[in-house]
């Protein structure tokens, strides 16, 4: 999600990313536990688009690893629905059943219960976001952009791993 946000970002974009690994000294692992291992036992001083999950997981084991907020950023952060997005079929059997379920997820009842069940913080401001990470809560203060919205979904990995690829390929030239 990161990095789409990045890539889609008019004052970043592919030209950033080109230059962030075309111009950097880095390292790449697709696992994210070894970045974040990496990280705790000060390999690296800094790893890029790791998850806040993974992030979080390594400081509750007592690791010496930071979330960066999103506050700190004068582009804002992307959020996304993750697994909150609702999809419903366009000719479903009992159509008015779907939108009374959907009517009650979206109530105070219901997002109190998606938070449970989902252990995410729900952008209903009327309910406790007790026990949840900070860094999952958005902040009224930032600047957010729906990174779960259709014109971020069409950008592929495959092409953000094509332009990394181009990018780590003309350094080493």
């Amino acid at each position: 999600m990161v990095s789409r946000y990045v890539y889609k970002h008019p004052q970043l974009g592919p030209k950033y990313l080109s230059r962030l690994f075309s111009e950097m000294d880095i390292t790449l692992s697709s696992d994210p536990r070894q970045m974040v291992d990496w990280l705790a036992k000060g390999r690296f001083q800094i790893a890029l688009f790791l998850s806040s999950t993974d992030v979080a997981s390594a400081q509750e084991k007592g690791l010496p690893v930071a979330h960066v907020f999103a506050d700190q950023f004068r582009e804002g952060a992307p959020i996304a629905p993750g697994p909150g997005a609702v999809s419903m079929t366009d000719q479903a059997p009992h159509p008015n059943a779907a939108i009374l379920f959907v009517n009650w997820l979206l109530s105070k009842e219901g997002q109190i219960k998606w938070q449970e069940a989902q252990r995410l913080p729900s952008l209903r401001i009327d309910i406790s976001k007790k026990g949840f990470y900070p860094f999952d809560i958005p902040n009224p203060g930032i600047k957010y952009i729906n990174a779960g919205a259709e014109e971020y979904a069409r950008i592929t990995r495959s092409s953000i791993r094509k332009l990394i690829s181009n990018a780590i390929a003309k350094a080493r030239q």
